[in-house]
């Protein structure tokens, strides 16, 4: 009992799908999901879009429900994901300015030592 159960919990570590009475050694399949990841959606079908992010009811005088555990996980996973793209892009801008005043620098370094070295002669 105990070997089958060494082997239960080192399955489950891997990924597969076991309980005491079956031991399944493939992975679960979701329905659908590559069909979904080919049209631009998500594998599971509830991560992001319209049956995720709109709220389910609101109250009859057009007050919007309160937001649950989910709304505010995922609004603050969106959020710092916005922040760290921001983050992202001004490190771009940074680097782009740095490399080009690097590029215009190693011009310059050329140019003044090409207009040492070809000095014409005087005679």
């Amino acid at each position: 009992m105990i070997y089958i159960k060494q082997i239960v919990t080192l399955a489950w570590e891997v990924g597969c799908r076991c309980s005491w009475r079956t031991f399944t050694t493939s992975r679960a399949a979701f329905a659908g999901g590559k069909w979904r990841l080919e049209q631009g959606a998500s594998a599971t079908g509830n991560e992001y879009g319209p049956l995720v992010d709109i709220p389910d009811w609101s109250y009859a005088d057009g007050r919007p429900a309160p937001l649950g555990k989910g709304e505010i996980a995922r609004r603050e996973r969106r959020r710092d994901s916005a922040k760290r793209v921001v983050e992202l892009i001004g490190e771009m801008k940074f680097a782009k300015k740095n490399y080009a005043r690097k590029q215009k620098m190693q011009e310059e370094e050329r140019n003044r030592l090409i207009s040492r070295k070809l000095k014409p002669r005087m005679s």
